[in-house]
């Protein structure tokens, strides 16, 4: 990192600056290509505003995704810059069954500005807004956005998690305060070495320390403690319309969901930088990651090279996946399946042979119960002697049986 210390008239130069719309398009190509020169709403922003600098660097900085849902604010404030009551709730019932609509009517970055008589309006900063960001809001309310989540205990999930706790509710609890799930932190773009996508069904609590246990299980040693991730959080708006998701993410013909979209412009913008991510993609979250690489090879045609996955629990095709990973230079460093996990196998397309479904049909309450330690789907699968261990602890002792009688030659 390099540090550059800036005067005090430097400080006052930042400060008057000021940026036409056409100025900044001049000066930062990542803004010229919001709206083509000459276009209706490019007129209209060089006309009725003007960015202060900190505002111009902020839109600069972000990625292509987020910078097009601010230059739609702007495009707002510039129409009707004295309605400060920004809506921030959800669309209607039938925009939100469009997977390819963002289903808020305000996006969670606050625009400050001035309004000045005789003259355009002046941006003067660009911010996330933290208030709607809260771990703490209803489900249905929480954003597709990036957090920074730090570790803040000690516990893993291990061969031997039963050190965690004599129940199974008090190893996911042990688990979930070993991470600063309450207080995840809002940021604009991946500052860390490792990264996740959750799965449906997680809200944005359980997303931060379900995450932070896989990437453990996928990446961390001995010598190389996991400190902190940054979490790509795909929130739930209830089963129905998750399960809706990953089916209109898997299908060809149309646009992929807003969150694809959104996590191929974080890949590329981290690419940009050349900074190193490694991630984990878990559930859904597998189905978004892959269908982001085939949108980012699609609209960007550049390499990724610079992103590793672990796909865990996918929802997935895997031979799709790693077909997208190939073309964009993703390494995948492991792919991690439950055998006995309905979604990997029926969901994701990965093993329908007579075993596969017969496996699947046999575990498909424990996916749906509320218990994770007995889950074939929640937390990492750490082989199958582990997960027999599982099921006996938590009082499935059929199961456990059966599962001793698998042969991993049966998978398909």
């Amino acid at each position: 990192m390099t540090r550059q210390l800036l005067t005090r008239e430097q400080l006052q130069k930042c400060a008057t600056q000021h940026h036409s719309w056409h100025d900044a398009a001049a000066k930062a190509p990542q803004i010229a290509a919001l709206f083509k020169i000459g276009s209706l709403p490019f007129v209209t922003l060089d006309k009725k505003i003007v960015l202060g600098d900190q505002a111009f660097r902020m839109l600069r900085a972000l990625n292509d995704f987020d910078r097009r849902k601010v230059a739609d604010e702007l495009l707002e404030i510039a129409s009707n810059p004295k309605r400060l009551d920004a809506d921030t709730g959800h669309r209607n019932w039938f925009q939100r069954l469009l997977p390819t609509r963002y289903p808020f009517k305000g996006y969670h970055y606050k625009v400050s500005y001035s309004i000045r008589p005789g003259m355009p309006v002046l941006i003067v900063d660009i911010f996330m807004d933290r208030d709607v960001l809260k771990p703490t809001l209803p489900d249905s309310m929480q954003r597709n956005a990036l957090y920074r989540v730090g570790k803040t205990g000690t516990a893993q999930f291990t061969p031997d998690f039963k050190q965690l706790g004599k129940k199974s509710n008090e190893v996911a609890v042990a688990l979930e305060a070993s991470w600063g799930s309450a207080h995840p932190m809002p940021t604009h773009r991946i500052e860390t070495l490792h990264a996740a996508v959750n799965g449906m069904q997680n809200n944005l609590t359980k997303a931060a320390w379900l995450m932070g246990t896989h990437l453990e299980t996928a990446y961390v040693d001995g010598a190389s403690p996991l400190a902190n991730f940054t979490l790509f959080h795909n929130p739930t708006d209830g089963m129905r319309q998750d399960l809706f998701e990953c089916a209109y993410d898997k299908q060809g013909v149309f646009p992929c969901s807003h969150n694809s979209q959104h996590l191929a412009a974080v890949l590329k913008e981290a690419q940009e930088r050349k900074h190193r991510t490694r991630w984990v993609a878990h559930s859904q979250g597998a189905i978004i990651f892959s269908t982001a690489v085939e949108f980012a090879l699609k609209h960007y045609g550049m390499r990724l090279d610079c992103h590793s996955v672990s796909l865990h629990a996918v929802g997935c095709n895997i031979k799709r996946a790693e077909l997208a990973c190939e073309r964009a230079g993703i390494t995948i460093e492991r792919v991690r399946n439950n055998p006995f996990d309905p979604v990997a196998n029926l969901a994701g397309a990965n093993d329908l042979s007579c075993s596969g479904l017969a496996r699947s049909l046999k575990f498909r309450g424990l996916l749906l119960g509320d218990d994770p330690l007995a889950s074939p789907h929640t937390l990492p699968y750490l082989g199958l002697d582990t997960y027999v261990e599982q099921l006996t602890f938590t009082g499935h002792h059929e199961l456990a049986r059966y599962a001793t009688q698998f042969h991993p030659s049966e998978t398909a």
